[in-house]
């Protein structure tokens, strides 16, 4: 029996989609189904900050995502708070694990204020759960789950342990198989990871991508399946060119099929229903 379990340990290592952990949190039923960070393949997590492994983004970018009804995660840091930096390496540890999307929230940024205004402009005080302890991004460290539809509640208050922190984060949060990608360079090692992901390039300020993105979130949010985005809210200008050239005018890649933007309303839905199948 030991020398069969070691055997399967053994078939896990040298299986990509075994790590990061995949389908392990994965819960349709839960209020906030939540991105992985494909940029996160490409991660020295040994050395890795709170900036390594999460996302910087200006709530004016997450608006049009919210708008689609996807869910959005947000971690607040001050760079003077001392439990922050206590809470690091199991924040670090817990994305290696897990390959989480995080947008960072740090106080000392220039932008934080006004993010915060927008955030809060946008859901309302009374759809934002605060407490006595933790009234709304003012204190640190705060992680905060947010959709349209269930409003912002806290993932996690302070500086838990490993086993706590994922108590409070998966009461209500879920991690889909859904990967975002800031560079074709993330992506390709991605795809080292999973050859047969479907790739897809994701727009959400453009109408007619937004609504082809719907259809596919209404499948993938729910499937063990792969499914990479190339984000373009997160496409630095000097990588747009090597986006551009990676997709030219398609949409919608998997493997040697490919679907340009203009037939993604005939054929996108028949691609889905093959590869979201199992």
């Amino acid at each position: 029996m030991k020398n069969k379990i070691r055997l399967f340990s053994l078939f896990c290592l040298l299986l990509p989609a075994c790590s990061p952990s995949k389908g392990s949190y994965l819960d349709p039923d839960k209020e906030y189904q939540l991105f992985r960070n494909g940029d996160l393949f490409l991660t020295d997590f040994e050395s890795a900050s709170y900036q390594d492994v999460t996302s910087v983004v200006s709530m004016e970018k997450l608006l049009p995502e919210l708008e689609l009804g996807v869910s959005v995660n947000i971690f607040h840091s001050s760079p003077t708070c001392t439990t922050c930096k206590e809470f690091e390496s199991t924040f670090v540890s817990f994305l290696k694990e897990t390959y989480l999307d995080v947008v960072f929230w740090e106080s000392s940024d220039v932008l934080f204020q006004a993010n915060r205004s927008k955030f809060i402009e946008y859901f309302g005080e009374e759809n934002i759960e605060t407490s006595l302890d933790y009234p709304f991004m003012r204190a640190t460290p705060t992680w905060y789950y947010a959709s349209k539809e269930s409003g912002c509640k806290i993932a996690n208050w302070g500086g838990a342990n490993r086993k706590t922190l994922k108590t409070n984060f998966f009461s209500r949060g879920s991690i889909t198989n859904l990967y975002k990608f800031s560079s074709i360079k993330a992506l390709k090692k991605g795809l080292e990871k999973n050859p047969n992901a479907l790739v897809f390039y994701y727009d959400p300020s453009l109408v007619e991508n937004a609504k082809s993105f719907t259809q596919l979130y209404a499948h993938a949010k729910a499937s063990n399946r792969d499914t990479y985005l190339v984000d373009l809210s997160r496409v630095k200008e000097k990588e747009k060119e090597n986006v551009s050239t990676y997709f030219g005018d398609n949409w919608l890649i998997w493997g040697e099929e490919r679907i340009l933007s203009s037939e993604i309303e005939a054929k996108g839905q028949s691609l889905y229903a093959s590869y979201y199948r199992d």
